[in-house]
């Protein structure tokens, strides 16, 4: 027969251990949220002074990335803490976009590299730019026929 104080012990158990139980699979969950997005690749503080803004809408950082082979522009939204443009914290999470890297000699494959500027855009921005870089142009003389010269 049981003693009288190993009959709480015995009584209380079981509803000990499923207790213990329910708490470890508990801890088994994420220990992160879903909104972590894991360590920034690269993490910049800065301030900007804007002396002149005629854009219509509030001002954010993003980066502009160059491609000189493909004449292009491409602008990619990054994530911000702080008061833009007094006093921020830019955090760049992903990599370059892959259509942005480009090659360091025109004769060499590898390495490539991929340049970014920071900017200052509205939320409607558009996400890529095309730009030309040179062309031609011709020009007509009226008496003595017509000439043509390149334009860089």
């Amino acid at each position: 027969m049981l003693s009288t104080l190993a009959k709480p012990i015995v009584h209380w158990l079981p509803r000990v251990f499923a207790l213990g139980s329910v708490s470890a699979l508990m801890a088994c969950d994420a220990q992160v949220s879903t909104a972590y997005k894991g360590e920034a690749l690269l993490t910049m503080n800065g301030s900007v002074h804007i002396t002149n803004d005629s854009t219509e809408g509030a001002l954010r950082p993003a980066l502009a990335f160059l491609n000189q082979e493909r004449s292009e522009i491409q602008i990619v939204d990054t994530e911000v803490e702080g008061q833009f443009p007094a006093a921020f914290t830019l955090h760049v999470y992903d990599p370059p976009p892959a259509a942005m890297f480009m090659r360091v000699t025109p004769e060499a494959a590898e390495p490539r590299i991929a340049i970014a500027y920071i900017t200052a855009v509205t939320s409607a921005h558009p996400g890529t730019l095309q730009y030309a870089d040179y062309g031609e142009s011709s020009v007509s003389a009226s008496a003595s026929g017509s000439t043509s010269a390149p334009t860089q």
